[in-house]
């Protein structure tokens, strides 16, 4: 299953997902854009999305008439065989940010 995910923040991110991943033996919980966590009942693939881009809008002249940017929640997309405590971050609506299927 692929979870697709948005947070306020990536603060809010880390506080949930400290909830269900699991430490290392020496307190440290793995980062970077894309890792491998351990929870209790295996492993999952996390990768941080963080803020994702939009494009700029253009008209049919091809002049600018509303600027690209970033949108303001943080995403994250798991890869994972087992349910994990996340349903309320559960995203439908957005474009998927990566290739996985």
């Amino acid at each position: 299953m692929i979870y697709r995910l948005s947070f306020t923040t990536k603060d809010e991110w880390l506080s949930v997902r400290n909830t269900f991943v699991l430490p290392d033996e020496d307190g440290n919980y793995p980062s970077g854009s894309i890792y491998t966590a351990q929870i209790v009942d295996g492993t999952i693939t996390v990768r941080e999305v963080g803020h994702v881009p939009y494009p700029p809008e253009y008209d049919e002249e091809g002049n600018i008439i509303k600027e690209g940017g970033f949108y303001t929640d943080w995403a994250v997309d798991i890869v994972s065989d087992y349910d994990l405590p996340v349903s309320k971050y559960i995203i439908e609506d957005k474009h998927w940010y990566n290739e996985w299927v």
